[in-house]
């Protein structure tokens, strides 16, 4: 048994992963990670990841009769190595998108009229670097930097 999992820890096998993944730039972002290894036997440490994060809307508790909402969305594509098959490091881009929806708080002398909304959009894009790592073949942990959000992105899976 033990020699059948040194040859299993030295052997690369492909596998795929979901990960729910944890930020906190200015506000907290929840979001979903699919990681691939490499299923090309030329390549069999390589592996890709994609992806998408997103934070509650924010009241921007404007003075009334004005309104206003933000949120935050991030999208995460990059390529990862498997140092063993329980450690891996990956790295690649990031894009951070900040929305603001608001009124200028100027109101109609109509009974049906509604406000006019505007809306502003930055993104910022950066890089990434993490580690991940399987505590057993199923359940995988992550970290990394994000310098985007200049903090870090915590990271917990299932593979298989």
């Amino acid at each position: 048994a033990v020699a059948q999992q040194q040859q299993e820890e030295t052997n690369a096998y492909p596998w795929a992963a979901v990960f729910l993944d944890y930020q906190h730039p200015d506000q907290p972002m929840l979001g979903l990670t699919v990681a691939v290894n490499h299923y090309d036997k030329s390549y069999p440490k390589w592996g890709y990841y994609l992806g998408y994060g997103r934070s509650k809307e924010e009241d921007l508790a404007f003075e009334a009769p004005a309104e206003g909402k933000r949120d935050l969305t991030m999208l995460r594509l990059g390529v990862s190595y498997s140092l063993t098959n329980n450690l891996s490091v990956y790295g690649g881009g990031a894009m951070l998108e900040d929305s603001m929806e608001y009124t200028d708080g100027i109101t109609q002398y109509c009974t049906d009229c509604k406000p006019e909304w505007h809306s502003d959009t930055k993104r910022n894009w950066g890089g990434e670097v993490g580690l991940r790592y399987a505590l057993t073949r199923h359940l995988v942990f992550g970290v990394g930097y994000n310098s985007v959000t200049e903090g870090g992105v915590f990271s917990i899976g299932y593979r298989g």
